[in-house]
C-alpha cells in the first residue's frame, strides 16, 4: 500500500510539474516595464541620430530654407570658425542631442498613464503573443504617443486666434507614425524575450 501511494504521489507530481512555468503563459510581455523603457530609449536614439544628421547637413552647407540652425549666430558666438567636420561636432551636439535629452523624460512621463492602462487591460484580459495582441499594443502605443498632442489640439479648438490647423494635422500624423514605430519596437522586444514562448 505504501509503495502504491508513493507511486501515485510521484505520478501526480510528474503531471503537475510542467504546469508551473505556464503561470505567465497568458501575458503578452513578462517584463512590460523594461520593454517600455527600452522602447522609449531606442526611439529617442533614432530621433537623436536623425536630428544630428539634419543639423550637421545644415551647418555644413550654411543657411537655407530647411535649416533651422543659425550658422551666422553660431559663428558670432565663437562656437566654430571654420566649417570643417571636426568643428561641427560641438554645434551638432548642442543643437540636436541636448533638446532630445530634455525631451526624453517628458515623453517617458507623458506616455506612462496610457501604457499602464494598456498593461492592466493586457493582463486582465490575457492578451497573448499573437496577431490580435500585436494590433492591441500598436494601438495602445499610438494612443500613448498621441495623448498629449490630442490634448493640445483640443485646447486649440477654444483658441480663436489659432489658424495653423494644417501644421497641427501634420504634427498629429507624425506623432501617430511615431506611435506605430514604438508599438512595433515594443512587440519585437517582447517576442525576443526568452522567458516565455510565443503564444498562438
Amino acid at each position: 500500500m505504501k509503495w502504491s501511494l508513493g507511486k501515485f504521489i510521484g505520478w501526480r507530481a510528474e503531471k503537475l510539474e510542467p504546469i508551473k512555468p505556464q503561470s505567465n503563459a497568458h501575458e503578452f510581455s513578462v517584463r512590460p516595464g523594461l520593454h517600455y523603457f527600452l522602447t522609449i530609449c531606442f526611439m529617442t536614439l533614432i530621433v537623436d541620430v536623425h536630428a544630428g544628421a539634419n543639423v550637421y547637413s545644415c551647418l555644413s552647407i550654411g543657411n537655407d530654407a530647411d535649416c533651422t540652425s543659425d550658422i551666422g549666430r553660431l559663428k558670432e558666438l565663437g562656437v566654430f570658425e571654420i566649417p570643417s567636420p571636426v568643428s561641427l561636432i560641438l554645434p551638432v551636439l548642442l543643437n540636436a542631442l541636448m533638446p532630445n535629452i530634455v525631451l526624453w523624460p517628458i515623453v517617458l512621463i507623458l506616455c506612462t498613464p496610457i501604457f499602464l492602462m494598456a498593461a492592466y487591460i493586457s493582463w486582465r484580459f490575457r492578451i497573448r503573443r499573437n496577431f490580435a495582441g500585436i494590433i492591441f499594443w500598436i494601438m495602445a502605443w499610438i494612443l500613448a504617443v498621441l495623448g498629449f498632442p490630442l490634448f493640445c489640439a483640443a485646447l486649440g479648438l477654444f483658441d480663436h486666434g489659432h489658424v495653423s490647423w494644417h501644421a497641427d494635422v501634420i504634427f498629429l500624423l507624425e506623432a501617430g507614425g511615431m506611435g506605430i514605430a514604438c508599438g512595433i519596437v515594443f512587440c519585437l522586444l517582447t517576442f525576443q524575450s526568452r522567458s516565455e514562448p510565443a503564444q498562438s
